[in-house]
């Protein structure tokens, strides 16, 4: 309908104002190279002809998929653009817009204390005259940041604001369905987890993301309950569309899940691990070694923080070293005293 309005419409000043929108529509069908050609040629346009109230609404749609595909730096410097644009035009919708769009970007930098912190500046919409088309996206937004950041409360609390918007917002059903199973799984209730994520796994959500991360919660639900063939199932096919849409961090991040948690295969040895390390600490060690930080460790191996910062700690004891950064030649040697063993 976008396409079909563009190639009718007469009037240059509306056309500036039906691009983005069919941009973002593009970005949650999932044909992000389109939408991002797109984007970018429709910004320079705006900002060359100082068009301010149609560049705002697309710095805060590229900033978003520049950090869904993992391109942090870019993504950063248009959600900063964006804010600095939103300001000038004093408009409370676009600058609550730009605020979401920084906030996804702390997110997807798995910076979630920042997201919570930077979420904050939101205003209280009941004040404000703002267009409802995203706002359940927003707020699942900002419940991400708190939920991730170890904050429920604060998670549930915008949790319910982002279902009381959806009658304006029904794209992002699949999003605020996915969220509540997030903090299901926080809260210890998997079952329930599993039970909201259900039927987004039979009929998929149109919106293309969102439906990667229903299945990618789905894997860390079903793996907990112990349904570890379905777990990878759902992590693969996660991993199919990440890799479709071009997703790069997210891709890596679940292949990484793959790898640590995909059935052996047929006759190949278990793994041992020297030095007195348990199978878990050995998987921790090896992404310590990797440079990888306790929270990208955690995500990877569907653990808590606070769980692999007691692995690390137990890891630095047996190794005898006193700093993390003395584990990965702690690593080195171990690796150089298995293949030694492997060969003799």
């Amino acid at each position: 309908l976008f396409e079909l309005s563009l190639a009718r419409c007469t009037n240059e000043e509306y056309k500036a104002h039906l691009r983005p929108n069919l941009a973002w529509t593009l970005v949650l069908s999932g044909a992000w190279g389109e939408a991002d050609k797109m984007l970018r040629n429709a910004t320079r346009t705006a900002a060359a002809t100082g068009d301010h109230w149609n560049l705002s609404g697309m710095l805060e749609s590229s900033a978003k998929l520049q950090a869904w595909m993992g391109n942090l730096a870019e993504a950063f410097d248009l959600a900063q653009w964006c804010a600095n644009v939103s300001t000038r035009l004093g408009n409370p919708a676009d600058e609550i817009d730009a605020i979401a769009a920084m906030t996804l970007c702390f997110l997807e930098a798995e910076d979630p204390d920042s997201a919570a912190k930077y979420a904050t500046q939101i205003p209280n919409f009941e004040n404000q005259i703002v267009e409802p088309r995203d706002l359940a996206f927003t707020c699942v937004i900002v419940a991400e940041s708190y939920l991730l950041g170890g904050e429920i409360k604060n998670a549930c609390r915008w949790h319910a604001e982002a279902t009381r918007r959806l009658s304006t917002s029904r794209i992002w059903e699949a999003g605020v369905d996915r969220l509540e199973a997030q903090i299901e799984l926080a809260r210890g209730n998997t079952a329930r987890a599993i039970a909201i994520l259900r039927p987004w796994i039979h009929a998929p959500s149109p919106v293309v993301f969102e439906q990667a991360r229903i299945l990618e919660v789905a894997a860390q639900a079903q793996w907990i309950s112990g349904d570890r063939k379905g777990a990878v199932d759902r992590a693969r096919e996660s991993s199919a569309i990440y890799e479709r849409l071009g997703a790069a961090r997210r891709l890596q991040r679940i292949n990484d899940w793959l790898a640590t948690h995909s059935p052996r295969r047929r006759g190949r040895p278990r793994s041992s691990f020297p030095g007195g390390l348990t199978q878990r600490e050995g998987e921790v060690l090896k992404f310590v070694a990797e440079g990888r930080t306790n929270r990208e460790i955690a995500l990877a191996l569907t653990l808590s923080v606070g769980t692999v910062n007691k692995h690390v700690e137990h890891i630095i004891a047996k190794a005898g070293v006193s700093r993390r950064t003395e584990l990965v030649a702690f690593a080195n040697r171990l690796s150089s005293v298995s293949m030694e063993a492997n060969t003799n």
